[in-house]
C-alpha cells in the first residue's frame, strides 16, 4: 500500500523511482510498440532537451494536440523535466475552441497531429511542429540531464481544459505535488501490482485520463 505522505516530488521523480528500481519492465505500449521504463525515462531526458534548444523555459506552455500514443508520456515527463507546463488539448476540439485555448494559454510551443500544423499556424504565433516529423530528432537527440532539470511540487505541471460544450473552454491548473498525489490516492485505492495492465481508453487532455 502506497504512503501517500512519502509520494515523490514530481511527475518525473515517480518515472525515475520506476526506472531505478525495474528499468526493463514495461513501462507503457500502444498499439505501434511499447517502451521500458529505462527507455521511456531516456527519452524524457530527450524532450527535456529538444524542448531547451527550442527556447523552452520553466513556466512555458506546452500544447500538445494527438491522439493517445507512447510519445505523449514521453513528452509529459519531458515537460516536468524542464519545468514547463504540459497542455493536452482533445484531437477532436473544434477550431473555434482551440483557437480560445491558444489565446488562454499562449503556448511557447505546440505539438500537433500530422497535417494539423498548417491550421493551426493560422491563428497562433506560437512556433507549431507535427510531432510526426520531428519525433526522430528528438529520439536521436541527446538524452543526458539538461541545465534544468526538475520541476518541483509547487511548480505547475499541467493546465487542463474543460470541453467547451456548455462555455469557452476553462483550463484547470494542476501543481505537481496534487497530480503526484491524486496518482498516488488511486494507485493506492485500487491496488495496483507491478504485473497489472492498465487500459487508457480515455484521452490523455481527459483529467481522469492523464
Amino acid at each position: 500500500m502506497t504512503d501517500l505522505r512519502t509520494v515523490g516530488p514530481s511527475l518525473h521523480a515517480l518515472l525515475d523511482e520506476a526506472a531505478a528500481a525495474a528499468p526493463q519492465a514495461r513501462a507503457i505500449r500502444d498499439q505501434q510498440d511499447g517502451w521500458a521504463y529505462a527507455r521511456l525515462a531516456r527519452l524524457s531526458h530527450a524532450v527535456s532537451n529538444w524542448l531547451a534548444e527550442r527556447g523552452v523555459s520553466a513556466g512555458d506552455r506546452v500544447l500538445v494536440q494527438v491522439p493517445n500514443c507512447r510519445e505523449l508520456a514521453a513528452i509529459l515527463f519531458g515537460c516536468s523535466r524542464r519545468g514547463a507546463i504540459f497542455v493536452p488539448v482533445n484531437p477532436g476540439m473544434k477550431p473555434f475552441h482551440l483557437r480560445s485555448v491558444f489565446a488562454d494559454c499562449e503556448p511557447r510551443l505546440a505539438l500537433v497531429d500530422y497535417g494539423a500544423a498548417g491550421q493551426i499556424r493560422e491563428f497562433t504565433q506560437a512556433e507549431v511542429h507535427e510531432l510526426q516529423a520531428v519525433w526522430p530528432g528528438v529520439e536521436d537527440g541527446p538524452a543526458g540531464a539538461a541545465e534544468r532539470d526538475g520541476a518541483t511540487g509547487d511548480d505547475i505541471a499541467a493546465l487542463i481544459y474543460t470541453s467547451g460544450s456548455t462555455a469557452a473552454p476553462k483550463g484547470v491548473i494542476c501543481p505537481q505535488a496534487q497530480m503526484t498525489f491524486a496518482a498516488a490516492a488511486i494507485n493506492s485505492r485500487l491496488g495496483y501490482r507491478h504485473d497489472d495492465v492498465v487500459f487508457g481508453r480515455l484521452p490523455l487532455s481527459f483529467d481522469y485520463g492523464l
